[in-house]
């Protein structure tokens, strides 16, 4: 018992210091959940990926409390549900009527103008028109994904009257949709880790000075066009490079992976 509580010990003394600053907020005691998130940060942390995020909801398994905590700063830009959206162990499901959440993270005053970027993880195929992160406080303003609308996936960096769009033709509302805005005149949309679209179109519109929701769109202080998607991971922070999208989609799947397959409840 004593030289088995010893290898325990010395198994959690090498985890990394935010992945434990993560389990104590989100209160993660399952080991597969822990071991898998672990190697997420710390594979973020290698690839130079981790800095780039504001937040990064990681989506626990473990209860809908811990699925809304930020991985990348808990305690700061925790998500606020509001109408208590559905929780399982494959994510969080909004009911495409009054359900969201709230971030905190307000684009004109949280991200660079010109450097950031949004994503959200959709496991679910729907057609209906709706926005899965968003927020806009003045006409085009707008930062938006929308994962399926109308037969396609529409990114806002901002919206800038239509001069900072990406739209792109498909035909499910699953997977993992990353829109990055590089420069003035360089925006990106990655899709399950592949360039999908670009736009190189100069922009100069600031962004949004109301915050980020989840599961909707923020109209200056209002939930509007509710999402119905369930999600498994939502990130926004500065701009990443094609390369640097996808090599973070491959991270995340992987994680995904195993908390999923592998399941949260193994002890």
């Amino acid at each position: 018992m004593h030289r088995r509580r010893r290898n325990l010990l010395l198994m959690g003394k090498k985890f990394d210091s935010n992945a434990k600053a993560y389990f104590n907020a989100a209160g993660i005691t399952y080991r597969t959940e822990r071991n898998a998130a672990n190697t997420l940060i710390k594979g973020l942390k290698s690839n130079n990926l981790w800095s780039l995020c504001t937040a990064l909801y990681m989506i626990s398994p473990t209860s809908l409390a811990a699925a809304a905590v930020n991985a990348r700063t808990p305690g700061t830009f925790d998500i606020t549900w509001v109408n208590t959206p559905s929780f399982s162990v494959n994510g969080v499901d909004f009911n495409g009527t009054t359900q969201y959440g709230r971030t905190g993270i307000v684009p004109s005053v949280d991200l660079s103008q010109f450097n950031f970027h949004l994503s959200y993880y959709s496991r679910e195929n729907n057609a209906n028109n709706a926005i899965e992160i968003g927020s806009i406080s003045e006409i085009n303003t707008d930062v938006k994904i929308y994962c399926l609308w109308g037969g396609s996936t529409y990114s806002d960096t901002p919206y800038a009257a239509g001069n900072g769009r990406i739209s792109f033709i498909r035909a499910t509302s699953a997977g993992f949709v990353i829109a990055s805005r590089i420069t003035n005149n360089s925006h990106i949309m990655v899709i399950n880790g592949s360039e999908v679209s670009s736009n190189a179109t100069v922009v100069s519109q600031t962004l949004s000075s109301t915050e980020l929701y989840i599961g909707a769109n923020n109209s200056n202080g209002t939930p509007v066009n509710y999402s119905n998607r369930e999600c498994i991971c939502v990130s926004v922070g500065q701009a990443m490079t094609a390369t640097q999208a996808s090599t973070f989609n491959t991270l995340i799947e992987a994680y995904q992976d195993t908390v999923i397959s592998g399941g949260s409840g193994i002890q």
